[in-house]
């Protein structure tokens, strides 16, 4: 079955590094910068919700097996993500307006 076979690795040792295809280099510095920010709010989600959205956004699982894995329930997991991306928009947003 596909669930005895799923690795769950530790999200810190992922690298969620982003293409650069500009040839202009401000929008490669422009990207990368973001791809930093990016990093660090994902970094900073709580424990379970960072586990939950690397299995589902990274992984490309399931719901229903993101929960099956995690001993979860659908809708926990539904609310966990949308927690995450909540708190992955307010930490870019801030990020953002800090730097105007």
């Amino acid at each position: 079955s596909r669930l005895t076979k799923t690795e769950i690795v530790s999200i810190d040792e992922l690298d969620f590094a982003i293409e650069q295809p500009f040839a202009n280099p401000e929008q490669a510095l422009i990207t990368k910068e973001m791809n930093a920010r990016i990093n660090l709010a994902i970094k900073n989600l709580p424990p379970r919700c960072r586990l939950i959205f690397k299995l589902v956004k990274e992984d490309g699982l399931t719901y229903r097996e993101t929960a099956e894995i995690l001993h979860l329930s659908v809708s926990t997991v539904d609310n966990q993500l949308v927690l995450a991306l909540k708190k992955l928009s307010v930490a870019l947003f801030y990020s953002y307006q800090k730097e105007k």
